[in-house]
């Protein structure tokens, strides 16, 4: 039976109307709410929405090639694997341990230690041989895995180690030129995208259209002569071998253009294998080392003499007899003389000779020229 409306309550009337309010208050709130997403906001919905699917990764590109003047490699980069585990994924990480223990030479406890992480991924071992590669993939363990990745390499060995350096595990550079160049070496990191589904599995990795190729680090040519080095290594081991020294050092300039032809160093490390060798090793001592210039001082006091008409090529001095009293010390010469020309006096590197020289010069005209050709100053070299 139908309720005429005029016996409907005034309170319910209102309570309906305003329920009725509500909801079209409600409807005209989404409908507003939409037009902001799907017009206003589309291009961030679209964005986001890629986001959920795509994932950008950084790719490291493959360090540049160190060479000598003829093209010789002193650097460059090979494959090899490296272990990790997942250890959400890995069954009885005990048992794991000690089988593979003996396998990599790595204490159980360690193993166990790195297997049983609250880590979603960890590093068990970087750079293995390959027979022991072949051991890992025949044991075919769940939650372990292999990956290639680049290694720095140096063919030569100790030729000219302490000069190029050397990169640490992940390809960072650590000494020498190595250091020095990292910037230009290491190169621009890539950015590549791949496609990924809702649990965040990869399904594809196309290049997108508007990327470019993976770029590499710049590849470095040394003023050095790979034969040049190979000699004066050797005459420096013979040298050491005779005298009995501990340490020495041999850099040869192209007098021409400065360039460095040698740069040989004993000690002496491989930078392959650094683990056998200590940091006294790689000690740079030709850039770290102070000593006395010795007789090179003598071509700048030459130098200044001639400048200042102090001395001309003819000029006598007195080689009193291959000696010379100074400051309570006596200076010796090689060989006894009496009188020589200033430009004999050069060529025999006199030390009486250079001694009156510069005594005629004065200390204060022999620091100015010591400083006008760079001594005191920074040599600035790459090193």
């Amino acid at each position: 039976m139908k309720t005429p409306s005029r016996d409907i309550h005034p309170v319910c009337r209102m309570r309906s109307g305003i329920v009725c309010l509500g909801l079209l208050f409600g409807f005209v709130l989404i409908g507003c709410r939409l037009f902001y997403l799907q017009v206003l906001q589309a291009d961030v919905g679209a964005h986001q929405a890629q986001q959920q699917h795509e994932k950008t990764v950084v790719v490291q590109p493959d360090r540049g090639v160190i060479v000598d003047r003829q093209g010789h490699p002193l650097a460059l980069n090979v494959e090899v694997a490296s272990l990790y585990v997942r250890p959400p994924s890995l069954q009885d990480p005990q048992r794991v341990a000690r089988s593979l223990a003996p396998i990599l030479q790595m204490p159980v406890a360690e193993l166990r230690d790195l297997f049983t992480r609250n880590q979603p991924y960890v590093w068990v071992k970087r750079n293995i041989p390959e027979p022991i590669v072949k051991k890992l993939e025949a044991m075919n363990i769940s939650g372990l895995g292999l990956t290639r990745e680049p290694h720095r390499f140096y063919p030569k060995g100790e030729l000219v180690s302490h000069l190029v350096g050397f990169a640490g595990i992940d390809s960072q550079g650590l000494e020498g030129v190595e250091l020095q160049y990292e910037s230009y070496l290491r190169g621009e990191k890539n950015l590549v995208k791949y496609q990924r589904d809702a649990l965040g599995r990869k399904l594809a990795s196309p290049l997108s259209q508007d990327s470019v190729p993976l770029s590499t680090g710049y590849h470095l040519t040394l003023t050095i002569d790979e034969v040049v080095q190979f000699i004066a290594e050797a005459e420096l081991a013979e040298a050491l071998k005779r005298s009995g020294a501990k340490s020495g050092s041999i850099v040869i300039m192209d007098p021409l253009t400065g360039g460095i032809l040698a740069w040989a160093l004993h000690p002496t490390f491989d930078p392959n294998h650094l683990g056998q060798f200590s940091t006294q090793d790689w000690r740079n001592r030709a850039v770290t080392d102070p000593y006395e210039p010795g007789s090179t001082l003598k071509i700048v006091v030459a130098a200044a003499a001639l400048e200042e008409q102090v001395m001309s090529p003819d000029t006598l001095i007195y080689g009193g007899d291959g000696q010379m009293s100074v400051a309570g010390t006596i200076v010796h010469d090689p060989a006894k003389s009496s009188w020589m020309t200033f430009s004999e006096a050069v060529a025999r590197s006199s030390n009486v000779g250079a001694i009156k020289v510069a005594m005629e010069l004065g200390q204060d005209r022999v620091f100015r020229y010591l400083k006008a050709f760079g001594f005191g100053e920074k040599t600035e070299i790459d090193l």
